[in-house]
């Protein structure tokens, strides 16, 4: 169990995934400090055992629990797989993929099954963060259907203590929430726990990637920003007063992720949102990338629970879904999903090695390999270098769109040469 030293050393640098519950659960105890966490106050014994429980930079299980539901080593416990779009054109063109979270949501506040929504809400100024609050606004809900690459953490619970509430939030966000619901530190107001699948966040300071590459100064101030914006798969928009408009397709601007690329991405085994009860991805497929129709998600119905509202809303004629095999979905993010669930093993070792802290979850062991740790030391050390100051000043040297062509073909190349490696014995892990 960490004790409060522990947490005083590197636990806040390295484990921590700045999901922000603990500084909702013990207020006077931690703080946010430009979105990292640091802890003000000693926990008394009580109190750090509560949190060595739910804190998702301690460690989760991902064991088999559930016998009444199929369950996947990879993705958890799940009900049923889809693809889906939502049948507003509008919608499904200004949303990340599909628009499924964001119909799931109108629906919810539309039927009155909840009273609010808690989701991040991007206030007027576009150089803040986006903050977690509650919502049953339509037009607010709509207006932040967009991808968020870095981690918004939950500053409170906004006193929803006597509300029916929808929680759209991140893997870890929504298995800490369920522990404490589980151990009655809060009250079973969450109705509805709805997510995204996650493979690489940013770090916050992500931006001063951007203006690197554009030769735009530090404190430039920014009017408009859209990770996801146009056509699926779409492209980065942003808008710094005083500058053109800038737009870089979403597989060239995938050059940021090594400057930029979060501990928790290289450390988290959760790729699917294994507590929610609906997850959403993009669906990564020939058959739907090489079309010309608008973004098309994956969907998880992760229980019953999940699946009856994805029905609802196909009967509704709001969203199209479709049913697809186990074996097509995983074969959409084969690659994360190894990257998260078997890679992360060997990761989390290298860091230990190091004495530095790790999650410890409890998952499937794997047989570990030579080759694959190679792997791994050269992924970590091309990270390390990149997001160090000299690493970053690559990113002043070339352009943009010539970083997002070397990115592209590297990795390519990259997941060529390591895919036999990495795929081995997947469907049986």
């Amino acid at each position: 169990m960490l004790n409060n030293e522990d947490l005083n050393k590197k636990f806040f640098h390295y484990a921590c995934t700045k999901c922000g519950i603990c500084t909702a659960v013990y207020p006077n105890n931690f703080k946010l400090l430009n979105d990292s966490v640091c802890l003000s106050k000693y926990l008394s014994l009580k109190e750090l055992k509560l949190f060595n429980n739910f804190c998702p930079g301690t460690g989760f299980s991902y064991i088999n629990k559930k016998k009444n539901l199929k369950f996947s080593n990879l993705i958890g416990p799940y009900y049923k797989s889809y693809v889906g779009y939502s049948n507003d054109d509008i919608l499904r063109k200004n949303s990340a993929s599909g628009g499924i979270i964001t119909e799931i949501l109108l629906y919810l506040i539309k039927s009155k099954k909840v009273d609010y929504i808690m989701m991040p809400i991007q206030g007027r100024d576009q150089n803040k963060l986006p903050e977690y609050k509650i919502t049953k606004n339509i037009h607010e809900i709509k207006s932040n259907s967009q991808s968020i690459y870095t981690k918004i953490p939950i500053k409170n619970f906004n006193n929803i203590d006597y509300k029916r509430v929808a929680f759209v939030g991140l893997p870890d966000q929504i298995s800490s929430l369920k522990i404490l619901e589980k151990k009655k530190i809060i009250k079973k107001n969450f109705k509805f726990f709805i997510g995204p699948m996650v493979g690489i966040n940013m770090d916050n300071d992500s931006i001063n990637g951007i203006k690197l590459s554009y030769n735009i100064k530090k404190d430039a101030k920014i009017k408009k920003l859209k990770w996801r914006e146009g056509k699926w798969p779409g492209y980065l928009g942003i808008k710094f007063y005083g500058h053109k408009k800038i737009k870089l397709k979403k597989f060239y601007y995938n050059f940021l992720l090594p400057f930029y690329c979060s501990h928790e991405s290289l450390l988290s085994a959760d790729f699917s949102n294994e507590s929610a009860d609906i997850s959403v991805g993009d669906a990564w497929s020939p058959k739907y990338e090489n079309s010309n129709s608008g973004g098309v998600s994956l969907i998880w119905s992760k229980n019953l629970h999940g699946d009856k509202i994805l029905k609802l809303l196909k009967q509704k004629k709001a969203i199209h879904v479709s049913s697809i095999s186990y074996e097509e979905a995983i074969k959409m993010h084969a690659h994360m999903l190894d990257f998260k669930k078997r890679g992360s093993q060997y990761r989390r070792n290298l860091y230990k090695l190091f004495n530095i802290p790790v999650p410890k979850h409890k998952l499937k062991k794997i047989h570990f390999r030579l080759s694959r740790y190679l792997i791994e030391i050269i992924i970590l050390l091309v990270i390390k270098i990149l997001k160090s100051k000299a690493g970053k000043f690559i990113l002043y040297i070339f352009p943009p769109n010539l970083l997002g062509v070397i990115f592209e073909k590297l990795r390519l190349f990259w997941k060529n040469l390591t895919k036999n490696i990495k795929r081995q014995n997947l469907k049986e892990y």
